[in-house]
């Protein structure tokens, strides 16, 4: 559901989608907490204890910008590990019709993505309250990136190939579906998804070697690879408007992550112990900034799950956590999974490939599903695990419901905070500050304040500490410029901030020093 849901614009474009999602989870989470007697956890599992510790520490050293930053990491993490907890018990419990009910929402939602990246391409309807733009000419249906709707249809690809063991598919209809889901991939002229096409054929091919098996991923292959290459040039010829890269195009086209990944790879040795903090990436790159940087972008994310670890949380613990994903993937692919379970381990793959070139694992609608497949496949042996009584789990996810409920109504009360101060800045000459005590939301907040507020009123109300954070989280015109006036005195201090802002808004930019009457 929440992959076909439309994108807004309401702080992240895909915050009311991971709401959904993280809401459905909570409500099956209860439901098979509720209905076992007792829960099962890997041994190895109060070792994410030391992790949160870790963030704890950074956010104690303020590495960690705000408390906003910190509580959306332990909240990723810790949903990541319910996931896998969820998959696992059901697994034990053979509740395996739950997994085939994830499997068949991400098919459902690919093939309705299918059909709103088709009309993203011929341009049947037009709404902005239902669909998403396209991405220069390539389909994202409304994932809001064409890579994105490229690993659903992967995704979704595998879980039908799982499924037909399960169910009567009738053969033309199982063929439509798969020819469906490839020629939307096409749509999108993802070259992750090609990479990843590649690797699971290889893959594919050594794990079975018969040549049944052969012939078949030579024949997919055939059709993909045929498809990438003539369906963009049919759109070219037939629907001139909104033209799409031909695949020749797509292959030259060089891409900002190559360009950005050795100076966020220098810049971790800056920060080795301790990292730039979790979420930081934005401040690694203004503050490994120079005149040979990669201009025009603002970086939140890397673009590789790994050097993101390292920037967040220094060599020593990105290390560790890098070789924990390495491990969970190998000790999977050693579980004598049977050839319909490495089609649930493909899917994982698609996902990990995506991860070396984008970040998908930063949504919430990717991760939990991979979560839970994820433990569905870890094969423990008793050794391996421990029994949890079910009381603690039950606090937990009552902790995670409060969290939940509790981050809601700060976000309501943030939108009305923006749309006061939206609505006073249209209409008024002065915008009136509202006191709001939006503890999780603060870095948002504060981003609100030093947007729309006076500048007067905040440099009496705010120390220089407040400024400062604010330019370096959330650079733009208005915060360079108001945390440059703070620094009048000793305008050293603010210049490195205003160099990088010319670099990652690619214009000349030189702030004027605003002054205000005692």
């Amino acid at each position: 559901m929440t992959f076909i849901l439309p994108n807004t614009s309401y702080f992240s474009s895909s915050l009311f989608k991971e709401i959904v999602v993280v809401l459905g989870f909570l409500i099956l989470l209860t439901n098979q907490i509720l209905s076992l007697k007792e829960i099962i956890l890997p041994k190895k599992a109060p070792l994410l204890f030391i992790l949160f510790l870790f963030l704890f520490l950074q956010y104690l050293f303020k590495l960690i910008i705000s408390f906003q930053d910190l509580f959306f990491n332990l909240i990723y993490i810790s949903v990541f590990f319910l996931s896998i907890i969820f998959g696992l018990n059901s697994r034990k419990y053979n509740q395996i019709i739950l997994i085939h009910w994830i499997l068949f929402s991400l098919i459902f939602s690919a093939l309705i993505s299918f059909l709103i990246g088709l009309n993203q391409k011929i341009r049947i309807i037009e709404s902005p309250y239902l669909f998403g733009v396209s991405y220069n000419g390539r389909a994202t249906a409304n994932l809001g990136q064409p890579n994105q709707l490229s690993t659903l249809t992967l995704m979704a690809f595998f879980s039908l190939f799982y499924l037909k063991k399960y169910y009567k598919i009738n053969k033309l209809f199982f063929y439509s579906i798969i020819i469906s889901l490839i020629f939307c991939n096409v749509l999108t002229q993802s070259r992750s998804a090609w990479l990843s096409v590649i690797l699971i054929s290889t893959f594919f091919i050594i794990k079975f070697p018969d040549k049944k098996n052969v012939l078949s991923v030579f024949c997919l292959n055939l059709v993909f690879w045929l498809s990438t290459i003539l369906i963009p040039f049919f759109f070219n010829y037939f629907y001139p408007i909104g033209n799409s890269y031909t695949t020749l195009d797509r292959m030259k086209l060089s891409s900002s992550r190559f360009d950005i990944w050795p100076q966020l790879f220098l810049a971790t040795f800056d920060k080795p112990f301790l990292g730039y903090g979790a979420g930081q990436v934005g401040l690694a790159q203004i503050e490994s900034i120079s005149n040979v940087s990669t201009r025009g972008e603002w970086f939140t994310y890397s673009h590789n799950i790994f050097l993101d670890f390292v920037i967040w949380y220094g060599w020593i613990v990105g290390s560790l956590v890098s070789f924990f994903i390495i491990s969970l993937l190998i000790k999977i692919s050693k579980s004598d999974l049977n050839r319909n379970e490495t089609y649930l381990f493909v899917i994982i793959l698609v996902f990990f490939f995506h991860c070396l070139l984008e970040y998908p694992y930063s949504y919430f609608y990717f991760l939990i599903p991979i979560g839970i497949i994820s433990g569905f496949l870890l094969k423990l042996k008793s050794d391996d695990i421990f029994v949890l009584k079910k009381m603690y789990l039950c606090i937990v996810v009552f902790l995670s419901w409060l969290l939940f409920t509790l981050f809601t109504y700060q976000l309501i009360e943030l939108d009305e905070k923006k749309e006061s101060y939206s609505l006073q800045y249209l209409f008024k000459s002065s915008v009136k500050p509202i006191q709001s005590n939006l503890f999780i939301l603060d870095g948002y907040s504060e981003k609100l304040d030093i947007e729309y507020l006076d500048y007067c009123y905040l440099i009496k109300n705010k120390d220089k500490e407040f400024f400062r954070r604010v330019a370096y989280r959330y650079p733009s015109t208005v915060s360079v410029s108001k945390y440059y006036s703070t620094q009048s005195d000793n305008l050293k201090n603010a210049e490195n901030i205003v160099q990088a802002y010319q670099v990652i808004s690619n214009r000349v930019y030189q702030p004027h020093i605003k002054k205000c009457n005692n």
